[in-house]
C-alpha cells in the first residue's frame, strides 16, 4: 500500500497575489487604470473596458489579446498601427 504525498508548502508572503494583468497600470494616485490603444491613422481610441462588441471582442479584453485579423472599427488599420496610450 502506497503512502499519499505530502504536497510542497508554499510561503504565501512570496507569492505575488493578488496578479495584475500587464494591461492594467497602477497611477501616481493609486488608482488602476487600463492600457488603451490608438490608431495612428484616425485617432480611434481602442478602450479594452468597453471591447468592440461589434467585431465579437467581449468587454474586458486587452489590445494584445485582439486576433491578429482585428483591425480598427473606424479606418480598417491593423493592430500594427496602433500605439499603447498611458
Amino acid at each position: 500500500m502506497r503512502k499519499a504525498r505530502r504536497s510542497a508548502s508554499v510561503d504565501i508572503k512570496q507569492v505575488p497575489f493578488p496578479v495584475i494583468p500587464r494591461h492594467i497600470k497602477k497611477s501616481k494616485e493609486g488608482e488602476f487604470t487600463v492600457t488603451k490603444y490608438k490608431c495612428k491613422i484616425c485617432g480611434y481610441i481602442y478602450d479594452p473596458e468597453k471591447g468592440d462588441p461589434g467585431r465579437g471582442v467581449n468587454p474586458g479584453t486587452p489590445f494584445e489579446a485582439l486576433p491578429d485579423t482585428w483591425v480598427c472599427p473606424f479606418c480598417g488599420a491593423s493592430k500594427d498601427k496602433f500605439r499603447r496610450i498611458d
